[in-house]
């Protein structure tokens, strides 16, 4: 989550375990051995899930904003309100409500939004964890 910068004033690390918590598979005996690894571990499915929820979570652009703004798309409107300053992207996200129920843009714009922030990070390698983030790295 830090190594992409989705930790901000909409989306707080706090949320982003309990997007984590809340889309993993239950298991019956949490604490049992074999059970083990549904804990600590996203299946498939799971990590779906929390892309979905971590999207709906975080503040993104309309169709429209992206077009006007000369950008490609979503992820690449995002990166450049990063780059142009704080200032211009706490505006953006004071602007730009997330959250369940809260969002501006459906779903699906969130969710294409995170894929293709993700997509451009790892394309550019743009982290701010202090080393490049390469395809081969995940």
């Amino acid at each position: 989550m830090r190594d992409f910068r989705l930790i901000d004033a909409t989306f707080s690390m706090r949320q982003a375990t309990a997007t984590f918590v809340v889309s993993r598979m239950r298991a019956i005996d949490e604490l049992g051995q074999a059970n083990r690894v549904k804990v600590l571990h996203l299946s498939r499915l799971d990590f779906y899930e929390a892309l979905v929820r971590a999207a709906v979570n975080k503040s993104w652009p309309s169709e429209e904003e992206v077009r006007a703004s000369g950008c490609d798309d979503a992820g690449d409107f995002v990166l450049a309100s990063m780059e142009e300053g704080g200032a211009a992207h706490a505006r953006f996200l004071s602007e730009h409500p997330a959250g369940y129920g809260k969002q501006l843009v459906p779903t699906h714009v969130c969710l294409q939004g995170l894929l293709s922030l993700l997509t451009r990070m790892i394309a550019t390698g743009r982290g701010t964890s202090g080393r490049a983030l390469t395809p081969a790295s995940f």
